[in-house]
């Protein structure tokens, strides 16, 4: 998303350089995965049809479920076409799901908002103004997203529950 933002960014204004902004207003130059204050963060992307996850970012328990896809899948990046050829077991404890991200080498890690909505019966909402979009889960609990360049975000710390087992 933040990709694609920046690519819209200069193909609107191709002057004035997309920036990414943290939140004390300083400019953030570079971030190979999407850490904030030292802590991972996954993207709710509504552009994204599948969940993607950086193998840099994957924990010990995710390395350990990595696993051979059914089938290959091609990807069209802001860095060129990639396949994707394995995923892992993620556990999103606040949100009571379990998925089956596809694993990049170089990527953010990416939950699709479609993927739930359509598929999984959740809700996204934003209301407008507002920097407090959130999931309604299919059993009505809200869970709520950080927003960072008007990107909503869920911290992967407070969404993986370390004591569930992924087998």
């Amino acid at each position: 998303a933040i990709r694609r933002a920046a690519w819209m960014s200069k193909s609107v204004d191709p002057v004035q350089p997309f920036k990414k902004y943290g939140l004390n207003g300083e400019v953030i130059k570079k971030q190979a995965a999407m850490s904030i204050d030292g802590e991972q963060w996954i993207i709710a992307d509504t552009g994204a049809s599948v969940d993607l996850a950086n193998r840099k970012n994957l924990t010990e328990k995710e390395r350990k479920s990595e696993k051979k896809s059914d089938h290959k899948l091609s990807l069209q990046t802001a860095k060129g076409n990639t396949s994707a050829e394995t995923q892992i077991t993620r556990d999103l404890g606040k949100l009571d799901i379990r998925i089956q991200p596809h694993v990049l080498d170089d990527c953010p890690d990416v939950i699709s908002v479609g993927r739930r909505c359509r598929r999984e019966g959740f809700g996204f909402h934003w209301p407008a103004w507002s920097e407090k979009p959130y999931f309604t889960t299919p059993n009505g609990k809200k869970v709520f997203c950080r927003v960072e360049a008007d990107v909503p975000l869920l911290p992967a710390s407070l969404l993986a529950n370390s004591s569930d087992d992924l087998s």
